[in-house]
């Protein structure tokens, strides 16, 4: 009877750890994705307009966008902050209300806080 060769051998070694390593449960996301702002409901101009910050914690990269960017502008300021502009009002009547959209994570592993701003 003929010994299986070196080239034999290896090929079987290499299939043997390929289906040990194939079956074993690859890492996913260990956390759903989380999201917290701070202030975290509401942001409330004066006529006088200005600029605050707001603090983002979250497990995931994360966006933020403005329903009214020209009246309440957004920019993400560091990987934990945004800021909310807005322009001084000086009409008797009040420029339309905001919501501001934060969303961490993608597709189905995500999560979306809004803020309300007025003036």
């Amino acid at each position: 009877m003929k010994r299986p060769s070196g080239l034999v051998l290896l090929l079987t070694a290499m299939l043997s750890l390929f289906a040990i390593y194939s079956c074993e449960e690859k890492p996913g996301p260990t956390e759903p994705a989380a999201l917290t702002l701070n202030p975290s409901e509401e942001i409330v101009f004066d006529a006088k307009g200005g600029t605050k910050t707001v603090k983002v914690t979250s497990n995931r990269e994360w966006s933020v966008e403005s329903d009214q960017p020209d009246y309440f502008a957004v920019q993400r300021t560091t990987d934990t902050t945004f800021t909310v502009t807005a322009e001084p009002n000086e009409n008797e009547e009040a420029v339309p209300a905001a919501i501001i959209t934060v969303t961490a994570g993608e597709g189905n592993d995500s999560v979306t806080k809004t803020l309300n701003v007025s003036q």
